[in-house]
């Protein structure tokens, strides 16, 4: 949606997020945790938004429904 993501830190979302490049991860089951970078990302709204304007680009293309039924097709290959 090109808005800042603050998302658990577990294998699919850190996934997408690049591991923290394209977004904000934080300790599953943490509140606090969550809270922390919540506020961080108010803090620095204009560079988090630059950055999702990013993590926007990289999910179209890599993520596409296009891209994921090629790589299905693929698989299905293999």
């Amino acid at each position: 949606m090109g808005i800042p993501c603050v998302a658990s830190n577990l294998e699919g979302p850190a996934e997408v997020l690049r591991n923290g490049e394209y977004g904000t991860l934080f300790t599953p089951g943490d509140s606090e945790d969550l809270a922390q970078k919540l506020v961080q990302v108010m803090d620095t709204l204009p560079q988090k938004r630059e950055v999702a304007g990013k993590a926007l680009a990289y999910v179209n293309e890599s993520y596409s429904i296009v891209t994921m039924c090629d790589r299905l097709e693929q698989v299905m290959k293999e």
